[in-house]
């Protein structure tokens, strides 16, 4: 199935530790949730992003702090390929 996820960046870092972040980068993903593919949140996943330039993908692959957003919920890259595949871990509370 096709996902919709949204990847920002950290920017900067304030006194008081609050995160600047940049702009959201709306992403299509195609990936099987398995049971979580209709509600729910996996603690990680793999698949594939899909429509992205060879440099945003060199972008999420390196930048540090990059983040992604599904459904509400907060993922990490652990792994990102050339090709656009990758796999997810989930990361916080919310």
């Amino acid at each position: 199935m096709e996902f919709d996820l949204s990847i920002t960046s950290l920017m900067d870092t304030d006194a008081q530790g609050n995160q600047l972040r940049s702009a959201i980068i709306p992403v299509k993903a195609e990936a099987d949730l398995g049971q979580h593919s209709e509600f729910g949140w996996p603690d990680s996943f793999s698949g594939k992003l899909v429509g992205l330039t060879q440099e945003q993908l060199l972008h999420f692959k390196f930048d540090p702090g990059v983040e992604v957003v599904l459904r509400g919920k907060r993922y990490k890259f652990e792994e990102i390929e050339e090709d656009g595949t990758f796999q997810l871990r989930r990361v916080g509370d919310d």
